[in-house]
């Protein structure tokens, strides 16, 4: 078991090439405890480096004793130590790499805790939301998929069909006038060919 410490900030190796954002990093590191700030302080090409303030120590601790050397997000490797930081200052930090969520905001609105919270709700719904509307989508494409095949095929039947009566009507020994006769119910003849050959609109 670590040993208890008196900081609330926790520093945090993630070993990625990912973009970590705030908010991924509330979803993992805000189950442990309430969150106060967030500091990425360091992105290179192999790993990202946070500062993460809590509420309590107790938190911070918490959040060392189940994450660190373990792997979290998508199948990152975690690492996470004490800080010698007693707290963490934001000023001039940008809002991509730092996030105070102490802020008094001038109007009334739920936290960011708050919305933190609720987030994995929200994200379902909108999961199961968008599943049902590609299912629709699948399934008006496979209609029209049958509808077009049953076309096609319809047509080619339609076609073999008259080139069977056609041929048909040519084994017998009739003159040209009665040749046009009994296959043009099959189609407009446009030209007439040696060896009895139609071409059919």
């Amino acid at each position: 078991m670590s040993k208890s410490i008196s900081t609330k900030v926790a520093l945090v190796c993630l070993k990625t090439s990912q973009n970590i954002t705030n908010q991924s990093l509330l979803q993992v590191f805000g189950k442990h405890g309430k969150i106060t700030k967030i500091l990425i302080f360091e992105q290179g090409p192999m790993q990202t480096k946070v500062f993460i303030e809590y509420e309590e120590p107790e938190q911070a601790q918490d959040a060392i004793n189940c994450l660190n050397n373990t792997k979290v997000m998508n199948n990152i490797i975690c690492n996470v130590y004490p800080s010698r930081l007693r707290e963490l200052k934001l000023d001039n930090v940008p809002n991509t790499k730092g996030m105070d969520l102490t802020q008094k905001l001038p109007f009334s609105m739920p936290s960011l805790w708050d919305l933190n919270v609720n987030e994995d709700e929200s994200a379902q719904q909108v999961s199961e939301e968008r599943l049902v509307d590609i299912r629709k989508k699948l399934s008006m494409i496979d209609d029209e998929i049958s509808r077009t095949i049953e076309s096609k095929l319809d047509n080619a039947l339609i076609k073999l069909y008259q080139q069977t009566k056609c041929l048909s009507v040519l084994k017998g020994d009739y003159g040209l006038e009665e040749i046009i006769h009994k296959t043009s119910k099959y189609g407009k003849i446009v030209q007439l060919l040696p060896l009895h050959q139609f071409r059919f609109t």
